[in-house]
């Protein structure tokens, strides 16, 4: 500390000694602020992807191979340079995980339909959560089965060119009951 400088107050029989600081920049602490917001935007990705992790190890299991979910969710998870152990860890603790899958249904204001999926540790807390966010915006949370049976659960394969002929892949695709075929 630079005590050269110093102001006296008087107060009444006392005489109160403070030092002055001088006003002025800090460049670490631009730096502190600005890696601050970047570790939080870090961190908030980091944890939505290890629930996701945790949710697709419940729901299928922990071979990437056979869960076709869990494999996307890792991929997005090497994407954004998220750690290995990280990722071992939230594949390792989710067995102990208490969170559960919802899905919600709802109309919008103008008579649009939602169907939201929600990842919650509380279900009774959630609910009433999302059902006061669409109301301060004109929607309102359906029951369930009001919306849901009006859509339906699509999947997408997609395959290389390789060691099939010309048409191949088309027929294979109309076989199964694929609505749409694209190159």
């Amino acid at each position: 500390r630079d005590m050269s400088f110093v102001r006296l107050f008087a107060i009444p029989r006392r005489v109160l000694l403070v030092p002055v600081r001088f006003s002025g920049h800090s460049k670490w602490s631009k730096i502190k602020h600005r890696k601050s917001a970047a570790d939080m935007t870090r961190s908030k990705l980091t944890s939505k992807i290890t629930k996701e992790i945790s949710s697709a190890v419940r729901e299928g299991g922990s071979d990437p191979e056979a869960n076709l979910r869990l494999a996307s969710v890792l991929s997005r998870a090497r994407d954004n340079g998220i750690p290995k152990n990280t990722v071992e860890r939230a594949i390792a603790g989710s067995s102990s995980d208490a969170s559960e899958h919802m899905l919600l249904e709802g109309r919008g204001p103008s008579g649009y339909l939602l169907l939201i999926e929600a990842v919650t540790d509380n279900k009774q807390r959630t609910r009433p959560e999302i059902r006061n966010l669409l109301s301060k915006h004109g929607a309102l949370l359906g029951e369930a089965g009001s919306i849901s049976y009006l859509f339906d659960r699509k999947g997408i394969v997609s395959t290389s060119k390789q060691g099939f002929g010309e048409t191949e892949p088309l027929d294979v695709a109309i076989e199964a009951g694929a609505e749409d075929v694209r190159e």
